[in-house]
């Protein structure tokens, strides 16, 4: 229905209506903007973006509360706009935001640090690098963080070093002191494609454990990650794979991906090759870090998946949610 002055009228209010989202979108991106730290800076596409600082705690963690120091994107808009103007416009920059997933993985791992202590762990899709840098924090014996962006690898690998350093200092870390930490630019495409492994398409030798949360959002993304994830982990022995991912998205996808990676495929269960076997999941309502300094961090239920290795003719028979 048209407002009682006409179409005049209406061109009127939808403009309104148009300037006042606009103005809520302005608000809502200046609330999410950082204070940039003092030279300190990032190049994306031959921009140099101010990077600021998020402190980030991780719910539900043992005291004392070991907590991250994010080096990220002042604007998320700013990076986007890096992005565009190099012609990258279907480059995601939302990674530089912590979100619910990394955080309870990261969690996980530090009311477990059974999980990753003393062992080799890779952070794939590492995004902040929220989940690898608690592996770190829990005791890790070194971790890659991995990243398909180069600028996402490398604010991870400053956020890693910011973060270790402060938990040293204040004594909230579980042993990350001796934790030899480093970023890479990976693509699991380029893993998950064995023409192309060994050149340039990922790390190596296999890891003790492989993490990778908010990492299904295509169901493009289930073959090219589950062939990385089997390619990665250390299969045939104490491996493990842990993913997150939010409860209530894409359910789709992450059956293509237990499809693909959990189930053991004939000839592997013939030979008795190793594969890895769905063990466990659990959900975890309403996850937020608390977090300091500006920046959003995202609120959400997540699902975390524990993935094993197994010898043979070993299966387990888990319903996948």
């Amino acid at each position: 229905m048209l407002p009682s002055g006409g179409p005049e009228s209406a061109r009127s209010a939808k403009a309104g209506g148009a300037a006042a989202a606009s103005a809520a979108s302005a608000a809502a991106a200046a609330e999410d903007d950082l204070d940039p730290l003092p030279g300190l800076s990032l190049e994306v596409c031959g921009a140099a973006l101010p990077l600021g600082e998020m402190r980030v705690s991780f719910p539900g963690c043992p005291s004392p509360l070991p907590a991250l120091l994010l080096r990220v994107p002042c604007s998320v808009d700013a990076l986007m706009d890096a992005y565009i103007g190099a012609g990258n416009g279907d480059a995601d920059p939302y990674w530089c935001r912590p979100w619910p997933s990394g955080l309870a993985l990261g969690a996980l791992l530090l009311r477990e640090p059974e999980l990753v202590r003393g062992k080799r762990v890779l952070d794939l899709g590492c995004g902040a690098g929220v989940a690898g840098i608690a592996a770190a924090l829990a005791g890790a014996r070194e971790v890659v963080l991995a990243d398909r962006d180069p600028a996402a690898a490398e604010c991870a690998a400053l956020s890693a070093r910011a973060s270790l350093e402060m938990s040293t200092l204040d004594g909230s870390s579980q042993g990350a002191g001796g934790c030899s930490v480093s970023s890479r630019v990976v693509d699991w495409d380029s893993v998950a494609d064995p023409r192309r492994r060994g050149r340039g398409g990922g790390p190596s030798p296999r890891f003790d454990v492989v993490l990778a949360s908010d990492v299904l959002y295509d169901a493009s993304a289930a073959l090219p990650l589950s062939r990385a994830l089997r390619a990665l982990a250390r299969l045939g022995g104490e491996g493990a794979v842990l993913v997150a991912d939010p409860a209530r998205r894409a359910p789709r996808h992450r059956a293509a991906f237990a499809e693909e990676v959990a189930r053991p495929k004939r000839r592997e269960r013939d030979a008795g090759d190793p594969h890895l076997v769905l063990e466990s999941w659990e959900a975890v309502d309403e996850v937020s870090g608390e977090g300091a300094g500006g920046g959003a961090a995202a609120t959400g239920a997540v699902l975390l998946m524990r993935l094993r290795s197994a010898g043979g003719s070993s299966s387990l028979n888990v319903k996948w949610p």
